[in-house]
């Protein structure tokens, strides 16, 4: 300003003056911190063309220099590119889209006429790039195309290119990964290399390699790729794409090109583990972080739980029968087939499955025949089912075995022919040792408050819920246990939720659907509490991963199926079945937040299902479920290891501190565990709240034991059982028969006619005799009732008897195992919807129908037969205790009693048991099921002649 020099230590200091007034030396101290600009002489800097054409146009004006060029630039070409004649012609124009004649240019400096200019990028990057081909053009046509490429990706929106080049794309792949076909085949997949994160982004997010092509060109280059032996150098594409591959990346190229072309177990083995089987082929040629980068184990390989792909085997091993249901001797577990009896696996024909009453050796392909069966000599009441010479008890213990055999089983071929394992993930499981703890993510969040789309009002401890889970998200939890009571509405606070991190995740890259697994029953709950509770948009475009659309999804490529994914949808629902058989569709994608509805039916460690829930890639993980435990404490180990790995140890390690009978039973013993989950972590991993702390206002609940005299003949028929398991005393399995027995006879003494359900056979039941009591004064108020009974025969033999017994309008409605998802729903509908005041009933299975639906139609439940598990018991009561429940509930439960026996009559004892049970279950816990000790108990008080 005063016309002197001044060292550039005191320009910061230094008012500024320029020809077009008040000035800023700002961008150049700028340019000197970050070392663009070199100090001459102390009191001057010196400034590269390319260095003044990065500068924005205030910070031209600010330094005074030449008014910023108002030109747009004009490409042309001469020649084809692939031709090494061509060259690059190019011409500035004004804004009419007149030529600028004469203009001549000196670095940055452009005289046009009288005036000068400052040419800025990209234009003088641009320009300078296409003089310097013209004066050295490139022979190797690689090369002309990398030209264009670089010139390319300068283009400025206004800038005016011949059709020849203008519709060229040419790129550059920075690497490869797999796209996993259903037949072991697989597709490579070009990358672009991912931005790097900025120091100042909030969220933390680091983004995944980006796929190089859209789905057309993909598609033209997975065409061609096959169309070769091997790999090219370059690869021209549909949509005038061209694709440059830089010889590294050939080789890798090469390398799968020759394992496609290979026979099926040769291309398995590969996708176990293509890195290793790349490293090797490469050998020393290429250093291993370079074919790190080359090949990325993503996003086929997202979750960092997953080993490799390869065939999944059954874990039987990791069945734990102490204190759980089996009628199992101690410490003794499922065992694998003879061929492998150490191993704890399947891999011969046979597995072998001890039970009290001797061991079990059923062709593995045939053990869900042998459940079937089990199911339907259950129905009928019968005791046992000959399979090959061996007597198998139908009892809920066996069956249970059974299934969890049955469920351990790798998912059935998709036809037959296709005589090949499919590939699924193979994860670190945590089970004889922990493998696998779940890193925290960072990301930045506001906690509290509800989201804007919300249009429901949440009762406080909703509210509560919401909160605890953005606390989860704001710390960056892998996961958390939502094990709320029954009808607390556990799905409204995952909606709430789910809506908060979309307003938390708005503009985020990348972007990430939610997944919802849900049992078949439950899924179209979600959408109709989601229309509920969330104004449009609700939580976005909706998939329906399922049915027949899940035919839609499959067809799809796994890109087009990514892209479709980070794009379009925004929710995606699922069941456990599909998750479990079709793992494929879903571990490429990552996911922003992962629920698992009823989250018991990852329960399993040993269970194929269970494996695959875990080997999802999720920012986190949600659990959801009113029964953390229902058989032993390695039910809660397992849902825990799902959303948050390493919390609770290994589960062998975990089994022997907490698992065993005599801990499960005492409050004590599992008080560090109780520390653990509610206390810990921070947030506290697991939020568990009752119905009769956090409801106000919610009626009142009475439960009435309707105790009945049995009629002479049930009495005899009891006694009958009684007689001959005294002359069976010592007899293996014959405690267990006598069980069965007994609790047959208490509900029905004799078998039904060909006419079915009579009034003589209600009069020869006690059981039933109070259950029509029951029904007539709940017809009399007007009220409905839901009447609970697992055997099938009976339920069926029901229907008819109390639609003539209360001339009703239609049969009662029944809801079993075999009823499908859609049948469900409507029949909930049709009961909710029936006129108040005016009797109805509904027939159900307590483990079929005991979890997911809302009936507060019903204000009375009859549990006419009984589950082991209290808690099974108490969800089937919670269909009708619930929210929206207005008046008072009255649960019947109808108790046998046989005149000599009385208080040691069969349903007396059992009674007792599961409210001892009750009384055992602690704030995390739900009481576990029935031990083979505690059953052998009930047999030999139910067995006594007096009481004692």
């Amino acid at each position: 300003k005063d016309g002197q020099f001044h060292p550039v230590t005191q320009w910061g200091a230094t008012p500024v003056a320029t020809d077009h007034g008040p000035g800023s030396v700002a961008p150049l101290l700028g340019l000197l911190e970050d070392g663009a600009l070199a100090i001459v002489g102390g009191d001057e800097v010196l400034a590269s063309h390319g260095t003044i054409a990065a500068l924005s146009p205030a910070q031209v004006r600010q330094l005074g220099l030449p008014p910023v060029a108002p030109y747009v630039l004009n490409i042309q070409s001469k020649g084809v590119l692939s031709s090494p004649s061509f060259r690059f012609r190019h011409q500035l124009q004004n804004a009419s889209g007149v030529p600028v004649m004469g203009a001549r240019r000196n670095g940055v400096l452009l005289r046009a006429g009288s005036a000068t200019y400052t040419l800025l990028d990209p234009l003088f990057s641009l320009i300078e790039g296409m003089e310097a081909y013209n004066a050295t053009p490139e022979a190797d046509i690689d090369e002309r195309f990398a030209a264009w490429q670089r010139l390319q990706a300068l283009l400025p929106e206004n800038a005016l290119v011949d059709r020849n080049l203008k519709s060229m794309n040419i790129t550059r792949a920075d690497a490869v990964t797999l796209d996993l076909r259903d037949d072991d085949q697989f597709d490579p997949v070009f990358l672009a290399q991912p931005r790097l994160p900025s120091e100042d982004d909030e969220r933390g997010e680091q983004a995944s390699p980006s796929e190089l092509l859209p789905p057309a060109a993909h598609q033209s280059f997975t065409d061609r790729f096959q169309r070769f032996s091997g790999a090219q150098r370059r690869y021209a594409l549909s949509g005038n794409w061209f694709v440059m591959v830089p010889e590294t990346l050939k080789n890798v190229l090469g390398i799968m090109r020759e394992v496609q072309q290979q026979p099926a177990e040769h291309r398995r083995a590969f996708l176990a583990n293509p890195y290793a089987h790349i490293k090797d082929k490469l050998g020393e040629r290429v250093p291993d972080e370079e074919i790190e980068s080359l090949f990325q184990e993503t996003p086929a390989f997202l979750s960092a739980r997953i080993e490799r792909l390869g065939e999944w085997s059954p874990k039987l091993h990791a069945f734990v029968a102490a204190g759980t249901t089996e009628w199992l001797p101690p410490d003794q577990q499922i065992s694998g087939s003879e061929d492998n009896a150490q191993g704890g696996t399947t891999t011969g024909k046979t597995v072998a499955i001890p039970t009290n009453q001797g061991v079990f050796k059923i062709p593995q392909g045939a053990i869900t025949e042998v459940v079937d069966q089990l199911h339907e000599a259950r129905a009928k009441g019968e005791a046992s089912i000959n399979w090959q010479g061996q007597q198998i008890p139908t009892d809920e213990a066996t069956t249970s075995a059974f299934e969890r055999v049955r469920d351990a089983q790798p998912a059935e071929p998709a036809s037959e022919q296709q005589n090949s394992p499919t590939l699924a993930p193979i994860i670190k499981d945590n089970i004889g040792s922990l493998d696998f703890v779940a890193d925290k993510r960072r990301r930045a969040s506001n906690v509290g408050g509800l989201p804007a789309l919300l249009q429901s009002t949440l009762f406080p401890h909703q509210a509560a819920g919401v909160q605890w889970l953005q606390e989860h998200w704001a710390s960056g939890s892998p996961g958390s246990l939502l094990a709320d009571d029954m009808g607390l509405g556990k799905t409204v606070q995952a909606l709430a939720f789910l809506s908060w991190v979309n307003e938390q995740t708005a503009g985020l890259e990348p972007r990430k659907p939610h997944l919802i697994v849900a049992p078949t029953g439950l899924l179209r709950n979600w959408e109709a509490e989601a229309d509920q509770h969330l104004s449009e948009p609700g939580l976005g475009e909706l998939f329906r991963a399922y049915g027949q659309d899940l035919k839609a999804l499959a067809a799809l490529s796994g890109v087009d199926r990514r892209r479709r994914m980070r794009d379009q949808i925004r929710w995606v629902l699922t069941t456990y079945e599909t998750l479990r058989d079709k793992i494929h569709l879903f571990i490429d994608v990552p996911w922003r937040v992962v629920v698992f509805d009823e989250a018991q039916k990852i329960k399993n460690p040993g269970a194929r299902v269970t494996d695959m829930a875990k080997s999802l890639d999720a920012d986190l993980t949600l659990a959801l479920t009113g029964t953390p435990v229902e058989n032993s404490l390695s039910d809660l180990w397992c849902i825990v290891d799902a959303v948050h790995p390493g919390l609770l140890g290994a589960h062998d390690e975990f089994k022997a501190s907490y698992a065993s009978p005599a801990a499960a039973n005492d409050p004590t013993a599992l008080a560090p565990l109780k520390e653990k989950l509610e206390h810990e972590p921070r947030p506290p991993l697991l939020l568990r709240r009752l119905k009769h702390d956090h409801i106000d206002g919610l009626p009142d609940k009475h439960i009435h034991l309707q105790r009945r005299t049995m009629p002479a003949a049930q009495a005899d028929a009891y006694d009958e059982i009684v007689s001959k398991a005294r002359t069976k005393q010592g007899e293996k399995g014959g405690m267990l028969e006598a069980l069965h027995h007994l609790r047959r006879v208490s509900l029905l003494p004799r078998e039904l006619g060909d006419d079915g359900l009579r009034d003589e056979d209600i009069a020869a039941s006690a059981r039933l005799s109070a259950l029509i009591d029951v029904l007539d004064q709940i017809r009399a108020s007007g009220e409905k009732a839901l009447v609970f009974v697992e055997f099938l025969h009976v339920q069926e033999a029901l229907i008819p008897y109390l639609r003539q017994r209360y001339n009703l309008p239609r049969d009662p409605l029944r809801i079993h195992g075999g009823t499908p998802g859609a049948q469900r729903a409507a029949h909930v509908n049709k009961f909710q919807s029936g006129n108040a005041g005016e009797f109805d009933l509904m027939v159900l299975s307590p483990k079929a129908a005991g979890v997911g639906l809302t009936l507060t139609a019903a204000n009375h439940v009859i549990h006419l037969s009984r589950w082991w598990n209290p808690a099974v018991e108490d969800q089937c009561t919670d269909r009708v205790y619930r929210i929206g429940q207005k008046r008072d509930v009255h649960v019947h439960i109808p108790l046998a009693i046989h005149p000599g026996h009385d208080e040691m009559s069969f349903d007396a004892n059992l009674h007792r048991l599961l409210e001892d049970k009750r009384g055992l279950s602690v704030s995390i816990l739900a009481a576990p099921s029935t031990t083979s000790g505690e059953l052998s108990r009930l047999a030999t008080e139910s067995l006594q002649s007096q009481p004692a």
